[in-house]
Protein backbone atom coordinates (compact mmCIF):
# COMPACT_ATOMS: atom_id res chain seq x y z
CA UNK A 1 0.00 0.00 0.00
CA UNK A 2 0.87 3.33 -0.65
CA UNK A 3 0.10 5.78 2.47
CA UNK A 4 -0.53 9.36 1.60
CA UNK A 5 -0.45 12.64 4.05
CA UNK A 6 -0.92 16.12 2.59
CA UNK A 7 0.30 17.22 6.10
CA UNK A 8 3.92 15.32 6.69
CA UNK A 9 6.12 13.43 4.37
CA UNK A 10 6.11 9.94 4.02
CA UNK A 11 7.40 8.90 0.94
CA UNK A 12 8.66 10.28 -2.34
CA UNK A 13 6.08 7.97 -4.23
CA UNK A 14 3.09 8.66 -2.28
CA UNK A 15 4.23 12.86 -2.65
CA UNK A 16 5.03 12.40 -6.46
CA UNK A 17 1.67 10.86 -6.52
CA UNK A 18 -0.26 13.61 -4.63
CA UNK A 19 1.41 16.58 -6.60
CA UNK A 20 0.59 15.43 -9.97
CA UNK A 21 -2.89 14.37 -8.59
CA UNK A 22 -3.27 17.66 -7.37
CA UNK A 23 -1.43 19.22 -10.86
CA UNK A 24 -3.62 17.32 -13.04
CA UNK A 25 -6.87 18.16 -10.96
CA UNK A 26 -5.80 21.70 -11.23
CA UNK A 27 -5.43 21.61 -15.02
CA UNK A 28 -8.98 19.99 -15.25
CA UNK A 29 -10.35 22.59 -13.22
CA UNK A 30 -8.68 25.42 -14.90
CA UNK A 31 -10.85 23.86 -18.08
CA UNK A 32 -14.07 24.50 -16.53
CA UNK A 33 -13.71 27.84 -14.75
CA UNK A 34 -11.53 31.05 -15.15
CA UNK A 35 -8.49 29.83 -12.90
CA UNK A 36 -10.36 27.63 -11.56
CA UNK A 37 -7.29 25.17 -10.90
CA UNK A 38 -5.93 27.51 -8.18
CA UNK A 39 -7.06 25.77 -4.84
CA UNK A 40 -5.40 22.53 -6.55
CA UNK A 41 -2.25 24.10 -7.69
CA UNK A 42 -1.81 25.29 -4.14
CA UNK A 43 -2.11 22.02 -2.59
CA UNK A 44 0.54 20.69 -4.52
CA UNK A 45 2.51 23.44 -3.50
CA UNK A 46 1.97 22.77 -0.29
CA UNK A 47 3.47 19.21 -0.90
CA UNK A 48 6.38 20.39 -2.56
CA UNK A 49 7.03 22.44 -0.05
CA UNK A 50 6.95 19.60 3.05
CA UNK A 51 8.55 17.19 0.12
CA UNK A 52 11.58 19.56 -0.13
CA UNK A 53 13.01 18.65 3.35
CA UNK A 54 13.01 14.97 2.29
CA UNK A 55 16.03 15.75 -0.35
CA UNK A 56 14.92 14.15 -3.52
CA UNK A 57 15.82 15.65 -6.76
CA UNK A 58 13.00 17.79 -8.63
CA UNK A 59 11.21 19.28 -5.39
CA UNK A 60 13.54 22.27 -5.46
CA UNK A 61 13.96 25.67 -7.34
CA UNK A 62 17.58 25.18 -7.81
CA UNK A 63 17.34 21.10 -9.14
CA UNK A 64 17.01 22.64 -12.93
CA UNK A 65 14.84 24.17 -14.87
CA UNK A 66 12.33 21.79 -15.36
CA UNK A 67 11.14 19.89 -12.69
CA UNK A 68 7.92 19.95 -10.17
CA UNK A 69 9.65 23.00 -8.48
CA UNK A 70 9.16 25.23 -11.92
CA UNK A 71 6.14 23.25 -13.43
CA UNK A 72 3.80 24.40 -9.99
CA UNK A 73 5.92 27.80 -9.97
CA UNK A 74 4.72 28.58 -13.53
CA UNK A 75 0.63 27.66 -12.42
CA UNK A 76 0.67 30.04 -9.73
CA UNK A 77 2.81 32.67 -11.15
CA UNK A 78 0.92 35.79 -12.32
CA UNK A 79 2.84 35.76 -15.70
CA UNK A 80 0.99 32.86 -17.02
CA UNK A 81 -2.83 33.72 -15.80
CA UNK A 82 -3.31 34.39 -19.39
CA UNK A 83 -2.11 31.16 -20.22
CA UNK A 84 -4.38 29.41 -18.07
CA UNK A 85 -7.44 31.66 -19.33
CA UNK A 86 -5.92 30.64 -22.67
CA UNK A 87 -6.88 26.86 -21.20
CA UNK A 88 -10.55 28.07 -20.28
CA UNK A 89 -11.37 29.63 -23.29
CA UNK A 90 -9.51 27.02 -25.27
CA UNK A 91 -12.15 24.38 -23.96
CA UNK A 92 -15.19 26.67 -23.78
CA UNK A 93 -15.23 28.62 -27.29
CA UNK A 94 -13.03 26.18 -28.84
CA UNK A 95 -13.61 22.68 -28.41
CA UNK A 96 -16.87 22.95 -26.71
CA UNK A 97 -18.22 25.24 -30.02
CA UNK A 98 -16.95 21.69 -32.43
CA UNK A 99 -20.10 19.78 -31.18
CA UNK A 100 -22.52 22.63 -32.32
CA UNK A 101 -20.24 23.70 -35.39
CA UNK A 102 -16.69 22.66 -36.08
CA UNK A 103 -15.83 25.31 -38.50
CA UNK A 104 -16.57 27.82 -35.73
CA UNK A 105 -14.61 26.24 -33.73
CA UNK A 106 -11.87 25.90 -35.06
CA UNK A 107 -11.62 29.45 -35.98
CA UNK A 108 -11.84 30.43 -32.83
CA UNK A 109 -8.99 28.17 -31.88
CA UNK A 110 -7.24 29.77 -34.54
CA UNK A 111 -8.26 33.56 -32.95
CA UNK A 112 -7.17 32.03 -29.64
CA UNK A 113 -3.18 30.95 -30.68
CA UNK A 114 -2.87 34.48 -30.99
CA UNK A 115 -3.06 35.26 -27.58
CA UNK A 116 -0.84 32.55 -27.23
CA UNK A 117 2.11 33.63 -29.42
CA UNK A 118 1.98 36.41 -27.12
CA UNK A 119 1.96 34.96 -24.04
CA UNK A 120 5.08 32.59 -25.52
CA UNK A 121 6.92 35.64 -26.04
CA UNK A 122 7.17 36.72 -22.58
CA UNK A 123 8.48 33.39 -21.07
CA UNK A 124 10.24 31.41 -23.82
CA UNK A 125 11.27 28.45 -22.27
CA UNK A 126 9.44 27.46 -19.44
CA UNK A 127 8.23 24.68 -18.63
CA UNK A 128 4.43 25.17 -18.32
CA UNK A 129 3.48 26.35 -21.72
CA UNK A 130 5.88 23.28 -23.30
CA UNK A 131 4.37 20.88 -21.11
CA UNK A 132 0.96 21.67 -22.08
CA UNK A 133 1.67 22.35 -25.67
CA UNK A 134 3.30 18.98 -25.87
CA UNK A 135 -0.38 17.55 -24.77
CA UNK A 136 -2.38 18.94 -27.37
CA UNK A 137 -0.10 19.42 -30.12
CA UNK A 138 -2.20 16.36 -31.90
CA UNK A 139 -5.39 17.64 -30.84
CA UNK A 140 -4.33 21.01 -32.71
CA UNK A 141 -3.48 19.75 -35.32
CA UNK A 142 -6.81 17.68 -36.09
CA UNK A 143 -8.98 20.00 -35.15
CA UNK A 144 -7.31 22.75 -36.70
CA UNK A 145 -6.72 20.53 -39.86
CA UNK A 146 -10.49 21.20 -40.26
CA UNK A 147 -10.08 25.04 -41.34
CA UNK A 148 -9.80 26.64 -45.14
CA UNK A 149 -6.21 25.87 -47.00
CA UNK A 150 -5.44 29.94 -45.76
CA UNK A 151 -6.47 29.47 -42.19
CA UNK A 152 -4.22 26.27 -41.66
CA UNK A 153 -0.77 27.81 -42.49
CA UNK A 154 -1.65 30.76 -40.42
CA UNK A 155 -2.56 27.79 -37.82
CA UNK A 156 0.91 26.25 -38.74
CA UNK A 157 2.87 29.27 -39.07
CA UNK A 158 1.90 30.25 -35.21
CA UNK A 159 2.13 26.57 -33.75
CA UNK A 160 5.36 26.82 -35.45
CA UNK A 161 6.95 29.82 -33.93
CA UNK A 162 4.94 28.93 -30.51
CA UNK A 163 5.74 25.11 -30.25
CA UNK A 164 8.55 24.40 -32.55
CA UNK A 165 9.22 21.05 -30.84
CA UNK A 166 6.03 19.56 -32.36
CA UNK A 167 6.61 21.16 -35.61
CA UNK A 168 6.62 17.84 -37.13
CA UNK A 169 2.64 17.08 -36.30
CA UNK A 170 1.37 20.91 -37.58
CA UNK A 171 3.37 19.89 -40.88
CA UNK A 172 0.15 18.64 -42.66
CA UNK A 173 -1.50 21.69 -42.30
CA UNK A 174 -0.01 23.23 -44.66
CA UNK A 175 -0.34 21.07 -47.41
CA UNK A 176 -3.87 20.91 -49.57
CA UNK A 177 -6.46 18.21 -48.92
Amino acid sequence: PVDFSDQNFISNLSSLLGYYAYTIIGLDKDSFSKLGGTPMYLKAQMLMNIAQTAGNKGWKANDGLRNRFWLNENLLNTSFRDLRVFIYNYHLNGLDKLQENIPNGAKNILTLLNDLQVLDKQKLGSIFPNVYLASKADELSNVLSTLDLADRIKAYNLLSEIDPANIGKYEALKKAR
